[in-house]
């Protein structure tokens, strides 16, 4: 088990699968995550599946995460 959580940092139209298959293989291993945006309440990825965001960026101190992510699309 991890000590901390796996921050996505996602924004608009990002890349759909860059998100959704690193976010499903880490909580499988057990590792919480959190989808951190810019700004907005949610986003629509290129794809146009939509979803929440868990906080804003600046809410996520580094010594509380384990890894981040950042995917392609026209976001983060």
């Amino acid at each position: 088990m991890s000590h901390g959580t796996f921050l996505i940092w996602w924004g608009p139209e990002y890349e759909d699968l860059e998100v959704w298959y690193p976010k499903l293989r880490v909580e499988e291993a057990g590792v919480p995550t959190a989808l951190a945006g810019i700004g907005e309440s949610s986003y629509r990825g290129k794809h146009g599946y939509p979803c929440a965001v868990d906080g804003h960026v600046r809410d996520y101190k580094a010594a509380d995460l384990v890894g981040i992510l950042a995917p392609g699309g026209w976001g983060a």
